[in-house]
């Protein structure tokens, strides 16, 4: 549970807003780009921290929800599910599903599921600090057909990517570092792409 507190922290901090949810360089901050709205007061001088903005959440609609992966989590996370301010994502595995655990905050949300002896995270932030100064990175790799981030830190693979406008942070960890799931990204990319939406639906958000 320390590394879903830790990620969820590290998002709010993601300045790797794609080119047309940073705000321009200028000094008239409304001017910032549809997919994000600034929430930070003008400030004098240079930002260091970079400035606040809110991701505006891209709602799939209702029949994309897939029902299958919804019913295969417990009744407590479905009902945490219906709760949430953004588009839900869980593992369609039905081992992952029916162990997911839930934990929503008003722009956030952090999910967490084992089997097997891998411990799977999801993180999903509905905010970030950009750098007018600083272009956003290209990613690594693609994923969910979205341009992504693959990487590896000591044993822990991490992918991470913007989805329904919204910026996601998969999490892979293996019980033992010799588990062949966590010898390379195989793992981390196909969990990623096995994630369907869930909710909520528009009558409860």
């Amino acid at each position: 549970m320390i590394r879903v507190a830790t990620v969820a922290v590290a998002m709010l901090g993601c300045g790797c807003a794609s080119a047309e949810e940073r705000p321009a360089p200028s000094p008239v901050r409304a001017a910032a780009a549809d997919a994000l709205t600034g929430t930070a007061k003008p400030s004098r001088g240079r930002m260091l921290g970079g400035e606040r903005v809110r991701r505006v959440a891209q709602w799939p609609d209702d029949d994309a929800i897939d029902w299958s992966a919804r019913d295969g989590l417990s009744v407590e996370a479905s009902a945490a599910i219906d709760t949430l301010s953004l588009p839900a994502l869980v593992s369609t595995d039905p081992a992952f599903a029916a162990s997911t655990q839930v934990m929503a905050g008003k722009r956030w949300y952090a999910t967490w599921a084992q089997k097997d002896g891998l411990t799977v995270t999801l993180n999903a932030s509905g905010e970030a600090r950009v750098y007018a100064h600083i272009p956003p990175f290209e990613g690594t790799h693609r994923v969910r057909d979205i341009e992504a981030f693959v990487t590896q830190n000591e044993t822990i693979w991490s992918a991470t990517w913007v989805e329904h406008g919204i910026a996601y942070d998969l999490g892979l960890e293996c019980k033992s570092p010799t588990m062949p799931e966590c010898q390379d990204e195989a793992t981390i990319i196909e969990l990623a792409e096995s994630l369907a939406f869930v909710g909520p639906a528009e009558d409860v958000r």
